[in-house]
């Protein structure tokens, strides 16, 4: 389905994360609509938390922001600024709601484009120097890694979402 922020957002807080990797963002490159879950109606009611209990999944439905998509192709791009604005604004709207910075975004499969990801500057600074940083302190930098590819294959599959 769709990014689940509600669902990241719990993962962050329960593991201690620090920052995001988002990887495979160029494979949501020619969709008009992108939507982002955050959070579930129950009843008449929106909660912006996981249920505690699995079988409260069932009585829930997802509550979704739609973000418009873009149409270049991203591999050629080396710094976030230089993303499409829609590109920069969903990744954007992304860090806001998960709580921590997305500090890498991969837009290619290449090696290459891997090595040398995009690197969010804001008020969090580059992620060499927080690893250095953090180093010093011996804590580790926990990261988590976002694959967008599932998103785009379910919906080019023509699979229906809730």
């Amino acid at each position: 389905g769709w990014f689940d922020a509600v669902v990241v957002r719990k993962a962050v807080r329960v593991n201690g994360v620090d920052a995001i990797a988002l990887t495979k963002l160029d494979v949501l490159t020619g969709l008009d609509t992108l939507r982002i879950c955050t959070g579930y109606r129950r009843g008449s009611q929106v909660v912006d938390d996981v249920p505690a209990l699995a079988e409260e999944l069932d009585k829930v439905k997802p509550v979704y922001e739609d973000h418009p998509g873009w149409r270049e192709p991203l591999g050629a791009y080396k710094r976030l600024e230089e993303l499409p604005a829609a590109a920069r604004s969903y990744v954007a709207r992304l860090q806001e709601l998960c709580g921590v910075p997305i500090e890498l975004v991969s837009v290619g499969a290449d090696r290459a484009v891997l090595a040398h990801q995009l690197q969010y500057e804001g008020a969090f600074g580059r992620l060499e120097s927080q690893v250095r940083h953090r180093r010093r302190r011996l804590r580790p930098l926990r990261i988590l890694r976002i694959e967008q590819q599932k998103i785009a294959c379910r919906l080019r599959s023509g699979r229906r979402q809730r």
